[in-house]
Order: C-alpha cells, then structure tokens, then sequence
C-alpha cells in the first residue's frame, strides 16, 4: 500500500470589509468610554464625604477653630491672652521705702539701687547707706528674684545698721511682685523683707553752678594772713576746679543729686608755700564730702555724718 501524507490545512479566517472593522471599533469605543464613566462616579461618589467638612469649613472661616494641627506634631488647643514681661518694668532706678513693715524714715542718705534685666547677665547696682554695691541677678523670672554675691565698698558708716539690713534683705529675696508701681521683695516663706519705689531723676540746683569762695574748714575761719581759697562748681562737665591758696586742683564729680555731692581722682600741683598746714586742712576735707547745704548765698559741704565740713560763699 502506498503511504499517502497528509498535510493538515488550517482554515483561516476571512477577512472584515472597512464597514465591520469601523463598526466594531465603534462599539469599543462605547465600551470604553461607559467603563470610564462609572469609574469616574466611583471616584466621585467615594470623595464626596471628604469633599463635604471642607466646604462647610469654608462657611464657617469667620470663627476661629478651637483646635489646630501644626506640622511639628503639637496641637493649638486655645491662644491664651498675652501678657507683657514684667521684668522689664523692674529697668528703673529704685529707692527704700521700708525694711519688713517699717517704713524708711528721711535719712541723709537713703539706700537706693538700679535693675538692669535687659543686660545678659542681669546686674543690679546702687549705694547702701554709704557704700556702694553690685551684684548679679542669680535668677529673674516673671516672679523670681534672687539675687548672687554682693560686692561693696568697706566704708565706715553712721548708718551701718541700716545699710546691713538692707544688703541681707537682697540676699535673702526670693520672689518679687509689683504693686502699683512699688517693688516687693520676699523671702522663702513669703515674708516682706523690703519695699521700694520709683526713684525721681536727681533735681540738681542751678545755684550750685558757680564760684565759691572758702570761709571756713571744719568750724574754722580761714586764716585772713593766708592766701584764699576756692572752688568752681560745673554742672556740664562733672568737674570741680579751685585752688587751695597754694596749689591748683581739679577733682570728677561721681555723682550729684539734691543732697548729695561725691567726689572722685582730685588732682593738684605740688607747690610748697607758706601756711601750708590750712591748705592740707582744706584739701583733707574735700576727700570727704558726701553732701551739701545750699541757702542763698552760701554752700556748705558735708561729710557722711552731716557734718559742716567746708563753709562757702558765692563768689559775684
């Protein structure tokens, strides 16, 4: 028998006219485009609750949210009021008013001091009774006022009493409050330990602006057989020039107020002359002055005690 091979034919398919590949890819199209259309409502229908707070959120922009989210992670609960510092209200120049519950009684020098919260370190300066001082702010806070180690000058003092009271109350403060423009300080356990208030600026007479001549030195009357002496007072520049009826001198102004007068680097010639004893008396003297008396046409100086130590007269 003759083997026949067979060769398998597949038929392929015919072939669309233009028209049925046109209308098949027609109702693709349609197919697609209602696929995407329901997809597109999905999306919709799936947004709309968040879409929903955020135009009601729109309507209600007048009034401030209770809450807010901060990209840091806090939450603003509720903006509290502001409130000043009131530690800057303490960047004055104060004077004691009481020590505990006594009052300051019109001394001739009354403990006075200036706060400087702004400076870094935060310093406080002043003068005690006769001595003047500073210190360093260990602590200031909106309450707290402690103060550091008190550098002072060692002069002795009629009023020493007074001026250790008053440096152990800054030691011992704790906490400060304002009251109607008046400092308090107090201790630990809430006690007053000192009362201050505002210092005015120092109301300087015009009259001490002038030239002064020397009448007596320590209750002395200056000598008529010796050379006189004198003094000008400027006002301008802090400075004192005179003459002692022998040297020249000039001498810094360290500070001056209605009452007080202090002295600081008095400088002289060194000439040798006659009555020379009156002139070291005169000079002696003016290292002491703290204060002064002014009435009409005289000036009298004094030394911490109150004590007439150089009697003056206007000079026309």
């Amino acid at each position: 028998m003759k083997k026949i091979k067979v060769k398998e034919i597949t038929k392929e398919p015919a072939k669309k006219s233009a028209r049925e590949e046109a209308k098949e890819s027609d109702k693709y199209s349609d197919n697609k485009e209602s696929d995407q259309g329901r997809e597109s409502k999905q999306n919709q229908a799936h947004l709309q609750p968040h879409l929903q707070p955020h135009e009601e959120s729109h309507q209600q922009f007048d009034k401030p949210p209770r809450h807010q989210n901060f990209a840091s992670g806090y939450v603003l609960v509720e903006e509290l009021e502001k409130k000043a510092d009131v530690r800057y209200e303490l960047g004055v120049h104060w004077s004691l008013f009481s020590l505990g519950n006594k009052p300051i009684t019109h001394e001739l020098q009354v403990p006075h001091m200036s706060i400087d919260p702004n400076h870094s370190q935060k310093t406080i300066k002043g003068m005690g009774s006769c001595n003047r001082f500073s210190a360093k702010l260990n602590e200031l806070t909106q309450s707290k006022f402690k103060v550091g180690r008190i550098a002072s000058t060692r002069k002795m003092c009629k009023q020493a009493s007074m001026e250790t009271q008053f440096f152990s109350a800054l030691r011992n403060a704790n906490s400060f409050d304002l009251q109607n423009g008046k400092l308090v300080l107090y201790d630990l356990q809430g006690q007053a330990l000192a009362s201050f208030v505002k210092k005015e600026e120092a109301k300087v007479p015009r009259q001490l602006h002038d030239i002064w001549a020397v009448k007596a030195v320590n209750g002395l009357a200056w000598p008529k057989d010796a050379a006189g002496a004198s003094l000008e007072i400027n006002l301008r520049t802090n400075t004192i020039l005179g003459t002692d009826g022998c040297n020249n001198f000039k001498a810094k102004i360290s500070e001056v107020s209605e009452r007080l007068m202090t002295l600081k680097t008095i400088k002289s010639s060194k000439k040798v002359c006659a009555n020379m004893g009156v002139a070291n008396r005169f000079n002696l003297a003016l290292k002491k002055v703290f204060a002064y008396q002014l009435k009409g046409l005289t000036l009298n100086l004094l030394d911490q005690e109150g004590n007439s130590i150089i009697s003056l007269i206007k000079v026309d």
